[in-house]
Order: C-alpha cells, then sequence, then structure tokens
C-alpha cells in the first residue's frame, strides 16, 4: 500500500515545484505527485510523492532533482555562445 510522503524546499518557487511534480509524474515508479507553496510569501514548496516507503519517495525526488538539474545544464550549454 502506497503512502503520501511530503519533502519542503526551502527558498524555492512554483517554477521548481512545477518542474519537480512533472518529472515525478513522469516517473513511472511514482503513482502521484504534487507540489504546493502554502502562502504567496512563504518561500517554500512542498513536494508530496505516493510511494510505498519513504525512502522510495526520497529516491523518486532525488531522480527528479538529477533530472531537473540536466534539463537546466543543457539550456544553458544551448544559450552559450560559440567560441
Amino acid at each position: 500500500m502506497a503512502n503520501m510522503y511530503t519533502f519542503v524546499i526551502s527558498n524555492e518557487s512554483h517554477t521548481l515545484g512545477n518542474m519537480l511534480s512533472s518529472h515525478i509524474n513522469d516517473n513511472k515508479l511514482s503513482n502521484f505527485a504534487s507540489y504546493r507553496v502554502p502562502h504567496p510569501l512563504c518561500e517554500d514548496v512542498h513536494i508530496t510523492v505516493k510511494a510505498a516507503t519513504s525512502l522510495e519517495a526520497k529516491q523518486i525526488l532525488m531522480t527528479a532533482c538529477s533530472a531537473v538539474r540536466e534539463n537546466v545544464e543543457q539550456a544553458l550549454r544551448q544559450m552559450e555562445p560559440d567560441n
């Protein structure tokens, strides 16, 4: 049976929350993911992952973080001027 696990990421916004939840929902190991920002003045993002165990939820989140990082690095490389 799967449980819901919520991770709080400080000093972030909807941008990261949306990217992470999208990657998590694309992950075949995850059944569900969502994010929320508790208040417009709050700079925390709450990512909720549905998984069998907290360790699995953490691994799913870390995989999504790696994917987002690679996407950002790829975008930065594409913006570099040709040398």
